[in-house]
């Protein structure tokens, strides 16, 4: 009897600490964090082995860590962010120089005609 017992609180402790991971799981991908076994193992308050010893839990890191992808490494997102601000820039610029190229062409040909007429009228 006390065997049976003991095996059903590992059983609910085990159930418990799978709840409290996923948990977990879904507050780092909620506050954009790297999902890592180190500091799910700190938050969810379980030893860093237990994810290597149970094949449910580990299974759930991997599935979020791919799920999160590269998208969350926060180097890239600021790179990303930076590389999109000098789009933007370089975009606003090339827009001036095309209407400036527009207006430059229609000088040339203003100045065209201009020289033409001089030169029939000599």
């Amino acid at each position: 009897m006390k065997y049976d017992k003991i095996v059903g609180l590992k059983k609910q402790q085990e159930k418990e600490n799978l709840e409290i991971i996923q948990r977990e799981i879904d507050a780092m991908l909620r506050r954009k964090e790297r999902i890592s076994i180190t500091a799910l193992a700190k938050y969810a308050g379980v030893d860093r082995s237990y994810f290597y010893r149970n094949l449910q839990a580990k299974q759930m890191v991997e599935e979020a860590q791919l799920k999160q992808g590269e998208c969350y490494n926060p180097k890239k997102a600021i790179f990303d962010r930076a590389t999109e601000e000098v789009n933007k820039q370089l975009k606003r610029q090339m827009i001036l120089y095309k209407r400036r190229i527009k207006e430059l062409e229609l000088q040339i040909e203003l100045l065209e005609e201009e020289n033409q007429k001089l030169k029939e009228s000599k």
